[in-house]
């Protein structure tokens, strides 16, 4: 039996933990639906069953976590074959697990959450950290680490299952060539000494007034939560994360924000009136655009809940909702329709430049002379930051290859002259190790692309097609 010990991975937990997801349902019609006379087996995987509790069960609480990353956006029905992949693959992760003798002890998986950065303060494991992680997203303590435990299974099964790749010299110069190279270019900048006059301003508005829309807006009342406002002492987690289960559950009886300022003796405040990207009616960024989230998940039925931004709690009711604002030309507006045809008319000039250019390779030097532009000279590298250009943008430099074109970055049109390149020998042999650690990973994410397949050919999977669509039909009816 293999025990994991606890110097195992040391930055393990600091990564994303990696979700397989059998595509069972792709293989549907291949005979892999079954009728069974066992009411209570949704599923199985090699003859293990997954009983329909534990998919109803699953259902509901991914029903109450539609703004997680894995099922923002899902109809019902990929929810719902989402939810039952997953089961499926977890049931995988323990056949595999019993099969290699995989077993992690409750001080091995105890050490595992602490090193955990979720959970430290000033570099150490806190307590109360993580108690507020499983108060925020209303998880027990065994439901937590029963999870923690299967996603660390995963995570040492995909380990032993990618490891021991064979470098070759091709592979290395490849990673050499896209990290150690240096570009050298000539750029200079369009100006911005574009006269705008009013008519195309007023011009722009009238043909894009949908662009400017704000669209729904609402507004709401807010109480912040803090041990000052609860008069409780600084040093006192424990009487506040009380009181915060015990406002917690007064919301979920659904008492008014006006009930709680008064049973609690907080003050209300206003949150002003704002649309879903957090824009007010001046058009401005509003002071309570941080709580968009909270404020747009309420409805009639459910109009009030506790939300936590950057360790501060905060109750959140709604008022109003407001749709088909009229929009009206005001001076926020005005500024944002300057800067788009500003950009119209810098990107206009801009291929007109490298056109002239493609004529006439010395234009580059006669246009920035014309117009009194100082020319520049740069050379960039994967390895060192740009002062002037973004990481994107100078990534982008360096891939390119062609001689002569423009980029943009903010609103800024950059004319650029490709000179030369070469690669950065020196750095390419101190960072020599740092090359194979890149190989790597890039063939262990070609091999976990094909796990799906190889699980699927390994262990046979059934899908009991008559209680899916029962529990289906009578859950989202």
């Amino acid at each position: 039996m293999k025990i994991i010990n606890t110097n195992f991975g040391k930055n393990l937990l600091t990564k994303l933990l990696l979700i397989i997801i059998i595509i069972a349902f792709a293989l549907w019609g291949i005979g892999d639906f079954f009728t069974s006379t066992k009411k209570n087996v949704i599923a199985e995987v090699n003859g293990e069953p997954i009983y329909t509790k534990e998919y109803l069960n699953r259902l509901n609480k991914n029903k109450n976590f539609i703004n997680s990353f894995l099922l923002k956006g899902k109809t019902e029905e990929e929810i719902s074959y989402i939810t039952l992949n997953i089961l499926i693959s977890e049931k995988i992760i323990d056949i595999i697990a019993e099969e290699e003798n995989i077993y992690i002890n409750d001080k091995t998986l105890s050490n595992f959450i602490k090193k955990d950065e979720k959970f430290k303060l000033k570099g150490k494991f806190s307590r109360t950290e993580y108690e507020k992680y499983l108060l925020k997203n209303q998880i027990s303590h065994s439901e937590f680490e029963n999870k923690f435990k299967k996603n660390l299974l995963k995570k040492i099964i995909i380990d032993s299952s990618t490891s021991g790749f064979n470098l070759s010299d091709y592979h290395k110069k490849s990673i050499k060539e896209d990290i150690f190279k240096e570009v050298s270019i000539n750029f200079f900048q369009i100006k911005n000494d574009f006269n705008i006059s009013n008519k195309e301003i007023e011009t722009y508005f009238k043909k894009n007034k949908l662009e400017f829309s704000l669209g729904e807006l609402r507004d709401g009342l807010k109480i912040k939560l803090s041990k000052k406002n609860l008069n409780i002492e600084k040093n006192d987690d424990t009487s506040f994360f009380e009181i915060i289960s015990n406002i917690e559950n007064d919301i979920l009886d659904n008492i008014s924000i006006d009930r709680l300022s008064k049973k609690y003796n907080l003050t209300i405040e206003k949150i002003e009136k704002i649309n879903r990207k957090g824009i007010n009616i001046d058009y401005n960024k509003s002071r309570d655009a941080f709580l968009v989230e909270a404020l747009f998940l309420l409805n009639d039925d459910i109009k009030i809940q506790m939300y936590e931004k950057d360790n501060d709690f905060y109750i959140v009711e709604l008022s109003q909702v407001y749709k088909n604002e009229k929009i009206t030309l005001n001076e926020n507006i005005i500024k944002d329709i300057k800067k788009k045809i500003l950009v119209k008319k810098k990107r206009e000039i801009s291929n007109v430049i490298l056109n002239k250019i493609n004529d006439d390779n010395n234009y580059f030097d006669i246009y920035a002379s014309q117009n009194n532009i100082k020319i520049k000279k740069t050379s960039l590298s994967k390895l060192k930051r740009s002062e002037l250009f973004k990481k994107n943008v100078q990534f982008n430099i360096i891939d390119k290859e062609k001689k002569y074109y423009f980029l943009e970055q903010d609103g800024n049109f950059y004319i650029i002259k490709y000179l030369s390149s070469r690669i950065l020998e020196d750095k390419a042999n101190e960072y020599e190790k740092t090359i194979e650690t890149e190989v790597k990973k890039r063939f262990k994410n070609l091999v976990l692309n094909e796990f799906d397949l190889i699980f699927n050919k390994k262990y046979k999977i059934n899908i009991n097609r008559e209680i899916y669509d029962r529990i289906n039909k009578n859950t989202f009816q």
